[in-house]
Formats: C-alpha cells, structure tokens, sequence
C-alpha cells in the first residue's frame, strides 16, 4: 500500500516526515526519527538552531498569557480573525485544507479558529519555538498537531499550506510565500503604534514606534489584499495588569523602578489596536496572461 504524502518535511535531511502510530513518532527514509511528547506534540526544533537553552516565552509568560487571554481581553481580535478566514476560505470548505499558525503561542486563538471552522477534512499545525507554549496549547485542541520548531526555517514542503495565521509574531513573508500554495492566503495581526499606549506611558519615559519596524510587510513576498482594524478599551484590575505586562515584551525591556510604578497601580484603562491584514502571493506574469487566456499559454 502506497504511503500517503506528508507536507511535513525533516529539519536534518528534508525528506517528508511520516507519522508511525505503533511508536508514536515521526520518522523520515533516512530514518531520522522525532518522538510524540505524552503531551501530543513534536519538536522540530535542532539544537544548532536554538540561541538559548529554552528559546521563546518562558512557562511564567505563558501562564500569564494564558490567564489573561481566559478572561476574554482578546476575544474581539480572535472573532475578527475566525470571521477572516472563514470568509476566505469558505469556497475551499469541502477540501482537505492545510492550515498553520505560526508562532501559535499557547493556542489561544487557532484553538478558536479550529472551533469556528468546524472542518471536517482539515489539517491544522501549530508552531513554536517556546516548548513551553508548545506544551499549552496542546492540551487546548487535540485536532491540531503543536509542534517546536522556528517560524524562520518552518519544516514544511514549499508551496503546501492553504492558509497560515500569525498573531504579534515577527515572521519571514519570504518563507510564508514558500509555504503558501499559489492560492493561499497569510492573515497576519500586529499592533498599532497606539496598541496598549497607557500601559508604555507609565513605563517608558518616551514613547518609540521603532519596534513596529518588524511588522512592515515585504512587498516584493506577498501583496497586501485587505486590511481591517480592530480597537476598543478595557479596563484591567492591578492582577490582570500584571499579567498583561508579563505576557508581553514589555516586561523585559523597562527598568525595575517604572515596572513598579505600573504593578502599584489599582486598575488602568487600556487601548486595544490592532490590524488584521490580508495578504497572497503575486502572480507572475506569466500566470496571469495564461489566466486572461483562459489556462493557454
């Protein structure tokens, strides 16, 4: 009987990567093997590609992260996100759609994109160099299968995914335009410069927008098909508080003195802004005369 293909590919050789249910592991023909965790997740990730012992967000990150996004600070920007990709997706329902998020975190929200989707003959992965936030979201859906690894040198095959989905995650658009199949789509969220700004006012003595450097799209990838924003306000308890500024990046780079000010406070109200862009693949041009002429070329 001939093995079914696998879009998973080995990070030593890239082979394809097979799934062997008796052993509960991966293995390519080189036989190159990755155990399944008891948790039920893989790790891809090569120790020559890890710049610390424990890259990503630490286990106190994640349960922070976890904590807050339970009570519902988020769920505006995860609705927006499933309406998204299920507007996009909606003429490819009955297929076997592969779907990605990339840099998944703790699984919040494809958790609750799987839900929304409700497919049947979907695959859905999860990726992430934090083990710890790997180890998370794979009690959160056990439709998806969570994986280690690094969102700059992902272990798929080219042009395989219908779909990936990154939230406040830096990524390559060059790699998301390897993966994506010619129609596929990357929905992408980032912050605006003015996302959670009462929260840096108290802890940063000026205010920078350098950091949004690294949400700026590589056109020459990917085209920007839509973008959509969404912004409110919350209102945050001193523990909430806490929990958001450890959950972010923040938390590492303000000085001790301004991150107390911050954790002394009562409750803050807090500004919500983020963009959910739409962005595909150019066509080439050859594509798309052959597409004006009807497929003939």
């Amino acid at each position: 009987m001939k093995k079914k293909s696998s879009i998973i590919k080995c990070p030593v050789c890239e082979k394809e990567l097979f799934k062997i249910e008796q052993h509960r592991l991966f293995r390519c023909e080189k036989n190159h093997t990755f155990d399944l965790a008891k948790e039920g997740y893989i790790n891809l990730l090569l120790i020559q590609d890890m710049k610390s012992k424990n890259p990503g967000d630490s286990k106190e990150m994640v349960d922070s992260r976890q904590k807050f996004l339970a009570k519902g600070f988020y769920r505006k920007i995860s609705s927006k996100i499933n309406e998204t990709i299920a507007d996009l997706l909606k003429a490819q329902s009955d297929q076997s759609l592969n779907l990605l998020d990339m840099g998944c975190g703790e699984g919040y929200y494809f958790d609750r994109l799987i839900k929304h989707l409700k497919l049947k003959s979907a695959n859905y992965y999860g990726l992430d160099i934090s083990k710890s936030a790997i180890k998370t979201a794979s009690k959160q859906n056990d439709k998806a299968l969570w994986m280690v690894g690094n969102s700059f040198f992902t272990p798929f095959k080219d042009h395989s995914l219908d779909c990936i989905l990154s939230v406040f995650s830096p990524i390559d658009m060059k790699e998301c335009k390897r993966l994506l199949k010619e129609d596929g789509v990357l929905v992408r969220v980032f912050p605006e410069t003015n996302h959670l700004m009462q929260l840096k006012e108290v802890i940063y003595p000026e205010i920078k927008v350098k950091e949004y450097e690294q949400y700026l799209s590589d056109f020459t990838a990917l085209e920007v098909c839509s973008v959509s924003e969404v912004s409110y306000d919350i209102e945050l308890s001193n523990e909430d508080l806490g929990r958001l500024l450890l959950m972010t990046p923040h938390f590492w780079r303000v000085k001790e003195e301004n991150k107390e000010k911050l954790l002394e406070m009562e409750s803050i109200v807090v500004t919500i802004s983020v963009t959910v862009g739409v962005y595909r693949p150019k066509k080439t041009k050859e594509k798309v005369k052959a597409k004006s002429n009807g497929g003939k070329k």
